[in-house]
């Protein structure tokens, strides 16, 4: 295409001017853009940053549900503790009546339990409730024959 030296310097200053007016019109678009994710991005944000705190406000109220169920049940335990405390008593007494009636003397009965099939740790606890002395580093063996000195 032959132009003459005017159109062409018209074409070309109509080419320039579009250029340069694309180049001024690709900012505000690429800041549209920019400006369209970061909202997409802040909704999407915020909503993670809600399921979040719904997450953290269920788990205290569960916390303090379970902390008024430890208050509410610390009295219970200790009344259930001094309850076992006096049957145990009671239960020394009975049996204290019952040797002096009947002229026997009673020990704790371990008939009902196989001694042999208890671990290390249980032997330690029934000789420790049985206020036994030298227990603590004694073996299974030992025990056993502590425990039971006629079998």
């Amino acid at each position: 295409m032959n132009l003459s030296p005017t159109n062409q310097w018209l074409f070309d200053l109509l080419i320039g001017a579009f250029f340069v007016s694309l180049i001024i019109a690709v900012i505000p678009i690429v800041l549209t853009i920019c400006l369209y994710c970061y909202r997409r991005y802040q909704k999407w944000h915020n909503k993670e940053a809600k399921e979040l705190e719904k997450i953290i406000v269920k788990n205290n109220e569960e916390i303090k549900s379970s902390n008024e169920t430890i208050n509410t049940l610390k009295p219970l335990e200790n009344e259930l503790k001094l309850h076992v405390e006096n049957l145990k008593l009671e239960l020394a007494a009975l049996k204290k009546e019952k040797s002096d009636l009947t002229g026997e003397v009673i020990t704790e009965e371990t008939s009902d339990v196989d001694m042999k099939k208890l671990t290390h740790k249980e032997l330690l606890t029934i000789a420790k409730d049985r206020k036994l002395k030298g227990y603590s580093r004694k073996s299974k063996e030992e025990l056993l024959k502590m425990l039971n000195p006629a079998g």
